[in-house]
């Protein structure tokens, strides 16, 4: 990896594990917390603590210009990476979604302004990206290029439906799936990683600033988050950090390759489907016994699935589908 990305990932993750405790404090002081159905006595834990992710990559990319000409000075003379429209064009789309989160999280949105609004974030995308040439596994690479006798061509009809929908969609799957402690933060650390080890395999580093932030500020979140944690993320983390993965994937051209690392996700989006077809009620929640042990309503959920068949604590429901995720991302770079 370029070692300004690596330079720019650990100081992400050192300002974050820095800061988190005292975001802790803060929020908990100012009674932003929601109750851990999870533990015994059902404690009352921080949220919207991914704030302090989103904050640390607005910081560092703001500060950038400085930091990677003091790096380039001391360290790696003749080398720069520079914010482009590109980068600014990724901030501006996390941002939106940052601060959609938090209005989520104050008003309590329905499901369809989650699924339609977001798609209006995607739209800046356009006048950056337009993807002329798109490979299909086993059909090889599709030229997009053609026109229609009205001047549309199949790129602008694809920039106009799959992009706002493959951006908007992502994050909404990061959303559903989570719901025990270091659940979410913990598989998109994973996924982000393997994007980025993607890109340097196909030795593509352009753009990779902003990702390569936001993974080391999400690694540092993950461990105050992981079982059992001490602060929650929020909407904002959900939202911040699938729209990061989204768009990211869609700019590489990663579509085939992001849809089949995101498998444990889509089906899981997949099984609620299942429900609301048959007519069953959701259940979002389930609880603990007097031994720790997850009693779970049913196995139509990825979070619910394997503790509804074996006896698993919270932390081993979640590595269990850490492991899971991990088999699709190694299959991914595998097979892609």
């Amino acid at each position: 990896m370029n070692e300004f990305l690596f330079f720019a990932m650990m100081f992400s993750f050192i300002i974050t594990f820095i800061t988190v405790p005292y975001a802790i404090k803060k929020l908990s002081y100012s009674g932003k917390t929601v109750t851990d159905i999870y533990k015994r006595g059902n404690p009352e834990i921080p949220t919207n603590g991914a704030i302090v992710v989103f904050f640390t990559v607005i910081v560092i990319c703001a500060s950038w210009p400085l930091l990677n000409r003091i790096f380039n000075r001391t360290l790696a003379p003749n080398e720069l990476i520079l914010l482009d429209s590109i980068d600014m064009t990724i901030l501006l789309v996390i941002s939106l979604f940052a601060i959609f989160g938090i209005i989520d999280d104050l008003l309590d949105l329905s499901w369809s302004s989650k699924l339609f609004i977001p798609l209006l974030f995607s739209f800046p995308v356009f006048t950056i990206y337009n993807p002329v040439v798109i490979s299909i596994p086993l059909f090889g690479d599709y030229d997009m290029s053609s026109q229609f006798a009205s001047g549309l061509s199949i790129s602008d009809i694809f920039k106009l439906l799959v992009i706002p929908t493959y951006i908007m969609v992502v994050p909404n799957l990061i959303n559903m799936h989570s719901g025990f402690n270091g659940l979410q933060t913990g598989l998109s650390s994973i996924l982000l990683a393997t994007i980025i080890i993607k890109c340097t395999l196909d030795d593509v580093y352009d753009n990779l600033l902003v990702p390569c932030i936001f993974l080391g500020g999400i690694v540092a979140f993950w461990y105050y988050n992981k079982y059992p944690a001490s602060i929650f993320e929020g909407n904002i983390g959900s939202l911040s950090i699938g729209s990061i993965i989204g768009i990211t994937l869609v700019l590489k051209s990663y579509f085939f390759f992001g849809v089949f690392i995101l498998l444990p996700h889509i089906i899981d989006f997949l099984m609620l489907l299942y429900l609301k077809f048959k007519n069953l009620p959701f259940i979002k929640f389930g609880r603990i016994d007097e031994d720790g042990i997850l009693v779970v309503p049913n196995p139509v959920k990825m979070k619910f699935l394997f503790p509804y068949y074996y006896k698993m604590t919270e932390q081993q429901a979640v590595f269990s589908l850490y492991f899971v995720t991990t088999l699709f991302c190694v299959g991914g770079l595998i097979l892609f």
